[in-house]
């Protein structure tokens, strides 16, 4: 049977192929090697490896190690033992593996007597552990006291029995999985389970990578979460990476720091950030396409109040058309008719010409009638003048002869003698022939007026004038409303957006919010003993039961009361105050979840009343037809020809078609963004699963503070283990000071319910009550009601003192009321019991 031996020193591995001890572990096949070097197996495990001897203890039969007082020193001391130096231990370690124990019958210098091992060592210090069988021979006081401390020389080389077994085991050793395995685990080791002072310059240099890789995260969280530029982004990462990485490298207080921010994510600052997250991607995402949607079916109104419009136009360009076609038609008519007017103008020419030549010819006859009768007139005026001037000189003659008969010449004297030759017979005479001229040129003339007449009336002008006038009256214009509700639009969307940047800007500052909740956590965690003091841990438990072995007063198991405020950090179930903190988050991230449903819910009704219109509302109708006036003139005249000339202006043949299409009108619905959908479901998710890790994410921040600050904890354990001890004490005085006020008030003055008074006056009811439950038999201190068999009764006559088995335990099996000791023994039926209420 392997030997046991105990870890009385913890001891941290500094070279390849050391073995980490941890106190109070326990090894096997142990060998002693060269100047106080050892090499053993861990218990249970196949890791093998060299430590120094001093730091481990050889168990009894039960257990218990051999140096018992050696142990309890060394477990103590704040200076472990004085490492050997370890000369070529490290290639022993380095060629013999894990089963190196199981390879080593005759290691040379080292020997086996009757299963101990021992080691020859030589030098002033030299230790020559010896392990006898009986207690007598445990290591005195003197042995541990004093400044001397074990001392281990330098290994000695190889002993040459190992040499021939090197080579079967150095392949498994130096097997790069199994070294990467080791290293990683010493170095887990050397970082969260070595003690604050130690391996500074490992946790240093981890803690500002950590520092480093934190502000990587941050850069890439800013520039493609929030949207910042590059170089904002990088200015503030920078800046963050270098303050993270110097306080990380630097400072305990920083790494705890960041340490507590992770569960501080379950914390209502945490909430809040993350819900700040789902309301900049209910912004960028349902918030923007509803306005979109909007904004589309705007563009839709203003397209169909556009299509109407130009609907219309259309409609009066119709019924412009036809008498525009009316129009053309009887300016052709009235060309027609002009034409036939010019063609019978033409055939009055000959005519015309003809009078004109006769007119003409007459002209010269009366020319030359007139020339005949000018003569006639001067031969006939002559004859008239000469017959006068004769007879006057015959007169004259005869007066101036006769003077004194001078009447005898009157005779000669008789102006009728040249009457014929005077003017009017000359004109009669000489006017004959130009009276024949004059009516002949009458006669033309009339002819001619009467052609001209005639021809006036196939002379006749057209003037054209039409008034066709359309109007449409709005009180804005199409363009002037798709201007505005694009406005409109694009104000609310510069407001998202600035909503989206400040949020995000905000996003950024939760975390410097988290650190410093972290910091004040932290700050108020070492100042105060009472802050956040509130948690059964492991050491709790440790005391608790300590001072139950040494006989003292216990406060495990807690009391109801103290259950509502004090938790078990080692209980899988939430405490009250942990369930009321589930409440109330679970509370305020379903209101927020309803509020982003309610956005989500529009933005897809939105989207789906569009789709439906854009689905159902594509109309194209089109509207035809054709409208024809025909006349009939029967005959072959000039008249029958102008008529029907004439009525052919009225005649219209016209075609008209008209369609509409509300294709170009129909909203084209932008889809709501699935992928953000999604993204806010996931967070809602997390952000309630974070609500029901709230309470364990409180209990790893208190352990995490207890980690790095275990000499703190320690001192909050006692406090709070006294202070409940306290308020015990000072509540069962409470307890039984009210328990006596209250049983001395009269009867008159108590509530009683409804069944209390039915129980009492009629007792068949009394026994329903008790069966269906109505009736509860209660406890007079805590009012809660246990199952039939643990209440407990004063045994005082018409006392009414009735107990829990927790209060009945707290009293000290005493009753307040009549300060009677309780008899654990008689158990309390309902029936026996005169308390009762209804639930």
């Amino acid at each position: 049977m392997n030997k046991l031996y105990k870890v009385v020193h913890p001891y941290h591995p500094e070279h390849d192929g050391d073995l980490r001890l941890q106190l109070g572990e326990t090894l096997v096949d142990v060998t002693l090697l060269d100047n106080g070097w050892a090499m053993g197996r861990q218990h249970g495990t196949t890791t093998v490896g060299t430590f120094p001897y001093a730091y481990i203890s050889p168990l009894q039969q039960d257990g218990s190690p051999q140096d018992v007082r050696a142990y309890v020193k060394m477990s103590h001391d704040s200076k472990a033992p004085k490492l050997p130096v370890k000369g070529s231990a490290k290639q022993i370690a380095l060629k013999f593996g894990r089963q190196l124990s199981h390879s080593l019958p005759n290691l040379g210098s080292v020997q086996e007597h009757a299963g101990e091992v021992h080691l020859p060592l030589t030098g002033k210090k030299a230790i020559t552990p010896q392990y006898p069988s009986g207690t007598s021979d445990y290591v005195s006081d003197d042995d541990m006291d004093g400044d001397t401390e074990p001392y281990l020389g330098p290994r000695m080389s190889i002993p040459n029995g190992l040499e021939k077994h090197s080579k079967s085991v150095s392949s498994l050793l130096l097997s790069k999985l199994s070294e990467s395995a080791e290293v990683l685990n010493e170095t887990k080791k050397k970082l969260f389970q070595s003690d604050r002072g130690e391996y500074k310059k490992l946790k240093s240099t981890c803690g500002a990578v950590c520092g480093v890789l934190l502000g990587v995260a941050l850069f890439l969280g800013c520039h493609y979460g929030i949207g910042y530029d590059v170089i904002t982004a990088a200015v503030i990462s920078g800046i963050s990476a270098i303050i993270m990485a110097a306080g990380f490298a630097a400072s305990v207080h920083c790494r705890c720091i960041a340490a507590l921010m992770i569960p501080n994510l379950c914390t209502g600052k945490g909430r809040a950030a993350i819900l700040s997250v789902i309301m900049t991607l209910l912004l960028i995402g349902p918030v923007t396409n509803i306005f979109t949607n909007a904004q589309e079916a705007s563009a839709s109104m203003s397209c169909s109040a556009d299509l109407a419009y130009n609907q219309s136009k259309v409609i009066q360009g119709l019924l412009k058309k036809p008498i525009e076609a009316v129009i053309d038609q009887m300016k052709m008519t009235a060309q027609t008719l002009q034409g036939i007017a010019d063609q019978v103008r033409s055939g009055f020419s000959p005519v015309e010409d003809g009078l004109t030549v006769v007119k003409g010819g007459l002209t010269e006859g009366s020319e030359a009638l007139g020339a005949a009768v000018q003569k006639c007139k001067e031969l006939l005026n002559t004859a008239y003048t000469e017959c006068n001037n004769g007879i006057n000189k015959v007169y004259q003659d005869c007066r101036a002869k006769l003077s004194i008969a001078s009447g005898v010449c009157e005779v000669v004297n008789v102006g009728q003698l040249c009457t014929p030759l005077n003017t009017n017979t000359v004109n009669r005479v000489c006017e004959s022939p130009k009276v024949v001229d004059q009516a002949i040129n009458i006669a033309i003339g009339k002819t001619k007026e009467a052609l001209d007449d005639f021809q006036n009336f196939f002379v006749f002008d057209v003037a054209f004038g039409n008034i066709l006038s359309a109007s449409a009256n709005t009180s804005k214009t199409v363009t002037d409303i798709h201007e505005a509700v694009k406005a409109e639009f694009k104000a609310s969307t510069n407001w998202i957006m600035q909503v989206v940047h400040i949020l995000g800007v905000l996003f950024s500052f939760s975390v410097l919010l988290l650190f410093f909740q972290s910091y004040f956590y932290l700050k108020q965690y070492l100042k105060k003993d009472k802050y956040d003091n509130i948690y059964i841990t492991h050491k709790f438990k440790y005391l608790d039961e300590k001072r139950k072995t040494q006989g003292k007063e216990t406060i495990l198991p807690l009391k109801k009361r103290e259950k509502k405020y004090l938790t078990d950090t080692t209980s899988l179930w939430f405490s009250p105050a942990e369930k009321s903190q589930l409440f109330v988050g679970l509370v305020s991230v379903l209101i927020h979840a309803i509020m982003a449903g309610t956005v989500c819910f529009f933005d897809y009704a939105l989207y789906w009343l569009l789709s439906v219109i854009s689905k159902h509302g594509n109309v194209d109708f089109e509207v035809s037809g054709k409208q024809e006036v025909n006349f009939s003139i029967e005959g072959h005249g000039i008249l029958a020809h102008f008529f029907r000339t004439f009525i052919q202006g009225f005649q219209s043949n016209n075609n008209y078609n008209s369609s509409v299409s509300t294709t170009v009108c129909l909203p084209e619905a932008s889809a709501p963004k699935l992928g953000i959908d999604i993204a806010i479901l996931v967070i809602y998710i997390i952000a309630i699963l974070l609500v029901f890790l709230q309470a364990y994410a409180l209990r790893i921040r208190h352990k995490i503070v207890a980690y790095f600050y275990p000499e703190r904890e320690l001192s909050r354990i006692i406090y709070l283990y006294n202070q409940t001890m306290h308020k015990r004490k000072g509540i069962l005085k409470a307890l039984a000071d009210k328990l006596k006020r209250d049983n001395k008030t009269d009867i008159s003055k108590k509530n009683i319910s409804i069944t209390e008074t039915l129980a009492v006056k009629i007792p068949c009811l009394k026994t329903i009550f008790q069966v269906t439950g109505v009736k509860k038999t209660l406890c007079i201190s805590c009012a809660t009601g246990e199952a039939r068999g643990d209440m407990y009764k004063c045994p005082t006559v018409r006392c009414p003192g009735v107990y829990c088995r927790e209060c009945y335990v707290d009293l000290k099996q005493g009753c307040p009321i009549c300060d009677k000791m309780l008899i654990a023994d008689e158990v309390v039926h309902p029936d026996d019991l005169e308390i009762v209420v209804s639930p």
